[in-house]
Formats: structure tokens, C-alpha cells, sequence
């Protein structure tokens, strides 16, 4: 699952980068679609740094910190760019943060919040 994410984040560096070099966002591929469905998990935990001997259910939470923040970053740049075609971009940026932050939520409610 980290691995996972981790990826999906590369993803979206290298969309930004592609446009930022070729100066287009026409061939932009996103489009990410879930249910959003916030458990608020996010909302309770604070950034930290992963280390090697963490539980599996911190580095969750670490997970869907980063997340939350991405999807705030998104959201203020799709804010900074309003009624420019790049705003789409953010938005869909935003909205995949939001899918990666529920499915984090879903799998943390699932493998630790059941177990307690």
C-alpha cells in the first residue's frame, strides 16, 4: 500500500514537471474517482518522520497526514490559478489527495481501529 501511494505521488511530480517543461496541459491524465467519504482520522495526527521500527498503524497516520497536506497544497494553488486552465489540473490533483487520504482512512478503520 505504500509503496502504492508512493508511486501515485511520482505520478503526480512528473505530470507537474511534464507541463511545467513542455509549457502544456492538454495530454494531463488524471482522473482518479472514488467515493469521498472522510473518517477524520487525518485531522487528529500530526506530521512526523518515518523511521524503520514504526507500526504499521503510525506510518498509516503519517500517510494520511502527507496526504491531507498535499490536498490543501492543491487546493490553494487551484485557488491561486482561478479561471485559468491549470485550476482544473489542481482540482483533479485535490481530488486524488482525497482518494489516497480515504482509502489510508479505510485501511487504518479496517486493519487498527477493528483490532481495538
Amino acid at each position: 500500500m505504500i509503496k502504492e501511494l508512493a508511486s501515485e505521488e511520482l505520478n503526480h511530480k512528473n505530470i507537474i514537471n511534464t507541463a511545467i517543461e513542455k509549457g502544456q496541459i492538454e495530454n494531463i491524465k488524471l482522473g482518479e474517482k472514488c467515493y469521498i467519504l472522510d473518517l477524520g482520522i487525518a485531522n487528529i495526527v500530526t506530521p512526523e518522520v518515518v523511521e524503520k521500527d514504526m507500526s504499521v498503524g503510525t506510518v498509516l497516520r503519517i500517510a494520511m497526514k502527507y496526504s491531507e497536506n498535499m490536498r490543501l497544497f492543491y487546493q490553494n494553488m487551484a485557488g491561486r490559478f482561478r479561471g485559468e486552465e491549470v485550476e482544473k489540473i489542481f482540482n483533479q490533483l485535490e481530488h486524488e489527495e482525497m482518494c489516497h487520504r480515504n482509502n489510508i482512512q479505510l485501511l487504518y478503520d479496517d486493519m487498527i481501529l477493528s483490532e481495538n
